[in-house]
C-alpha cells in the first residue's frame, strides 16, 4: 500500500488529506487523487493546483 498526506493552503491550512491506495505501485496515482480533492475543495481546476500551494509527503509501504 502506498499513501500520501498533505494540507493546503501551505501558509494557512484549511484542509488535510490522506490518500491510501492498495497495490498503488510507486504512488503517482495517489498524487492525482490528492490533487483532485484539493481542486474540488477550493473550487479550482486540477491543473490550477501548483506545488507551492500545498504541502505533501508520500508514505511508502504503509502497513
Amino acid at each position: 500500500m502506498v499513501g500520501l498526506y498533505g494540507f493546503a493552503p501551505f501558509d494557512s491550512p484549511e484542509i488535510a488529506v490522506v490518500v491510501l491506495v492498495e497495490n498503488g505501485g510507486h504512488g503517482g496515482y495517489t498524487a492525482e487523487v490528492a490533487r483532485d480533492i484539493f481542486a474540488e475543495y477550493f473550487g479550482m481546476n486540477a491543473n490550477e493546483i501548483t506545488e507551492d500551494m500545498i504541502a505533501i509527503s508520500s508514505l511508502q509501504s504503509v502497513r
